[in-house]
């Protein structure tokens, strides 16, 4: 027995470095693929110092596949263009996740298909479900949280299945089998955990007090012992619809999720479901990316297609669940519900407000109001006997609720009450018009050019871009939070190792993509308006904060006709920068970040935030070798 457990620890040392090793690999085997290009992007994008081939990195892919990163997934998202690469995107991230999995093989799973004729499933057990539910509930918390039961081992990062086999614990269903001396237990016809107080000096890790089987902690053997070697579960398939998935499953039930693995699929997560609507499932679990909990998640939200599907376990609780004995009340009337936390991440203008079900309730009030005390801004949002409420089309601000149940012998008092803030709208304004234009060819149009450049070169002298952005969208005088120009360098000339600055101005007065040529170029204003510097030949995308100009053309001070992106222009050290345009095939065109709407001026981030207008430079040596000069180079 010594030998064998020596044996085994050794070998899941040695595969964990077999992991790392291949994601090492993975990372580095013949580049970015666009789908880590888009992912990299992101990180960019929010500023994230994380890299490939990393544990953080190794987070980042199991987020994705949880529906955590709405950011780039999500329908909002501005680095993914089109499903297809959404499905590259969700691709990557379940080849990162089951890349050097030591998971056994697993029994094939059949697709779950609705029935021509859908009649509702019947779910037993009802007392053991409802002790299950109550169980997840009690132990986890939702938000930057995690509520772990001090009885059980807490396995961290992968105490998903660990959770839900307390839950179904909680239900009904009793041990079987135990420990053989140290942690886990390679099995799927026994399912226990137990403390190991005493372990032998041979036994190694984190875990050698607590000694359990692998069916009541990884994914496969658990859906093995419950689905297949017993009957206390049925697996009617997969799917990626959730619609179908609500057909076959009820709160209580349990909801896994599968990658591929080579030419088998490999079940990497569990969850239980706790609450449902008429559109949807929500499902409560420990340990997103970050270990964290997640309480009555939207199944809807995690992602599903030809990468990951989920897996359906419907559970067969035992029919007699001993419960405590309960005193008799009078009058009768409901317990006071528990408002769940309202799961609004993004700052959403729509999302749900949802409650547990009261001891006796028939039907519940939902109140919102401005403030903690319900003293402003009160209305009866909701009263009716559903367990949850879709808030729709909100303005920007801070919303609390609380909610009370009823009978006919009357009220229960209020819950607790939980906000949600719903932030300004955040919008994505492409170029509708962007071309350059070149001194040494005054008469020549680049407007179907995918390369607009900015600087000075010996054959074309001068060269200076343009783009323009439709912001009609935008109501006149709406409150501008803040606005951010995104440009993708893509092509760039200099010494190595150099820097940049290139300046953005406003144009002031009309031009047209087809036909504006440097002879024809429109009108600069006298000031700029933001900065980036952009070092030679590091291609990716660069933003710079232009919130006071876009305020200035949505408060109507001036037309918006675009504006002017400026390089270095002295002829003694010739350089340009190329960032992509509109006829670019990838995806790269110049864009604005818009936040904006009521109180959208106290939501500004800081993020490279410029005080402007600024006054121009007046000479080439305010700024020696980096800034551009207003003087015009002279022509031979």
């Amino acid at each position: 027995m010594k030998l064998t457990k020596t044996c085994l620890v050794l070998f899941a040392l040695a595969s964990l470095i077999i992991v790392q090793v291949v994601q090492v690999v993975l990372a580095q085997q013949g580049g970015e693929t666009p789908a880590e290009q888009i992912i990299l992007a992101y990180i960019k994008a929010r500023g994230l110092n994380i890299q490939p081939a990393t544990e953080e990195y190794e987070r980042l892919m199991k987020g994705i596949l949880l529906g955590e990163h709405p950011g780039l997934t999500g329908r909002d998202s501005v680095f993914i263009e089109n499903r297809a690469e959404w499905n590259d995107v969700i691709a990557y991230a379940a080849q990162y996740v089951a890349i050097g999995s030591t998971a056994g093989v697993e029994l094939a799973v059949e697709e779950a298909r609705l029935p021509s004729a859908a009649a509702a499933q019947q779910s037993q057990g009802e007392a053991g479900r409802l002790n299950a539910i109550a169980y997840a509930y009690k132990w986890s918390k939702a938000g930057t949280n995690t509520h772990h039961n001090p009885d059980y081992p807490d396995f961290g990062l992968d105490d998903c299945t660990n959770f839900v086999s307390q839950a179904m614990q909680a239900g009904g269903f009793r041990e079987i089998g135990s420990g053989d001396g140290c942690t886990h237990e390679e099995t799927s016809v026994e399912w226990y955990v137990e403390a190991n107080p005493s372990p032998p000096l041979w036994c190694l890790g984190n875990f050698r007090d607590w000694e359990w089987s692998t069916s009541w902690s990884v994914p496969w053997p658990f859906r093995d012992y419950f689905a297949y070697q017993n009957r206390y579960a049925t697996v009617p398939g997969w799917t990626t619809d959730v619609f179908t998935a609500k057909y076959y499953l009820s709160p209580g039930d349990v909801v896994q999720l599968q990658v591929p693995n080579g030419e088998d699929w490999l079940t990497y997560h569990t969850m239980i479901v706790t609450m449902e609507d008429e559109n949807d499932l929500y499902v409560t679990y420990h340990s997103n990316a970050l270990g964290l909990d997640e309480v009555d998640k939207p199944l809807s939200s995690i992602p599903a297609g030809p990468s990951q599907r989920y897996v359906l376990v419907k559970i067969n609780f035992p029919a007699q669940v001993y419960l405590p004995l309960v005193m008799k009340r009078w009058p009768p009337i409901p317990d006071t519900p528990v408002l769940n936390p309202i799961n609004n991440p993004n700052g959403s203008s729509s999302y749900t407000v949802s409650w547990q079900p009261a001891y006796l309730a028939s039907t519940y009030t939902l109140q919102e109001a401005t403030d903690v005390n319900f003293s402003t801004g009160v209305v009866t949002y909701y009263p009716g006997s559903a367990t949850s409420r879709s808030v729709t089309g909100k303005a920007p601000g801070r919303y609390y609720y609380r909610v009370k149940a009823s009978n006919s012998w009357g009220d229960s008092g209020w819950s607790t009450v939980e906000q949600t803030t719903v932030w300004p709208t955040t919008r994505t304004f492409y170029s509708v018009a962007d071309t350059m234009v070149q001194s040494g060819y005054p008469t020549t149009n680049y407007g179907n050019s995918s390369i607009m450049r900015a600087g000075y070169y010996t054959g074309t002298r001068v060269m200076q871009s343009l783009a323009r952005f439709d912001l009609s969208g935008i109501p006149a005088g709406m409150p501008i939070g803040q606005a951010r120009l995104y440009l993708y360098l893509g092509s760039s000339q200099d010494s190595p190792g150099a820097s940049r600055v290139i300046a953005v101005y406003r144009v002031t007065s009309s031009w047209t993509e087809g036909s504006v040529t440097w002879s024809t170029k429109p009108g600069l204003s006298d000031m700029y308006y933001g900065l980036i510097s952009i070092p030679h030949a590091d291609y990716r995308w660069y933003s710079v904060d232009v919130t006071t100009l876009v305020r200035e053309w949505v408060n109507g001070q001036y037309t918006n006709y675009g504006v002017w992106i400026l390089g270095n222009e002295s002829p003694s050290h010739p350089n340009w920068r190329g960032v992509y345009t509109r006829e670019d095939s990838g995806g790269r065109r110049p864009y604005l970040y818009i936040t904006y709407g009521t109180g959208a001026s106290s939501a500004q981030t800081g993020e490279g935030t410029f005080i402007s207008p600024l006054p121009t430079p007046g000479s080439p040596s305010a700024l020696p070798e980096t800034f551009r000069s207003l003087v015009l180079i002279p022509e031979p």
